[in-house]
C-alpha cells in the first residue's frame, strides 16, 4: 500500500509496479482458495472468479469491484494486506469528507 493506492509487482512479468485502483472497491476479505481448481495453477491467471495474482500458497485477499470485476491477490500475510486496504479506505473516506 502507498498513500495513493495499492501497488503490486509480479516478477518477472511486471518490470514496474502496477497500481490497483480501489476507487470502485465494493468489498474485500481474506479467503482460502484452491489455486489449481479455481484458476488452473499459480501465476497471473483468470478463472470463473476473476483474475488472480498468486505465487504460492492458497490464501489471499479477494477484491470485488462495483463493475462486477474480481481480483484475488495471493499473500503469505493476507490479514495484514486486508487490514492495510481497510486503513487506506478509511483514510480516503476521511479526506473526501473534508
Amino acid at each position: 500500500m502507498r498513500q495513493d493506492g495499492l501497488y503490486i509487482k509480479f516478477v518477472p512479468v511486471h518490470f514496474s509496479f502496477k497500481k490497483i485502483q480501489l476507487d470502485n472497491l465494493k468489498r474485500h476479505y481474506v479467503r482460502t482458495y484452491d489455486p489449481i481448481r479455481e484458476y488452473g495453477g499459480w501465476g497471473i491467471k483468470y478463472g470463473f472468479g476473476g483474475k488472480v495474482y498468486n505465487v504460492s500458497g492458497n490464501r489471499g485477499v479477494q477484491l470485488k469491484f462495483t463493475n462486477k470485476k474480481n481480483l484475488l491477490i495471493g499473500s503469505q500475510k493476507p490479514e495484514q494486506l486486508n487490514s492495510a486496504i481497510e486503513q487506506y479506505l478509511k483514510n480516503i473516506t476521511k479526506l473526501e469528507s473534508i
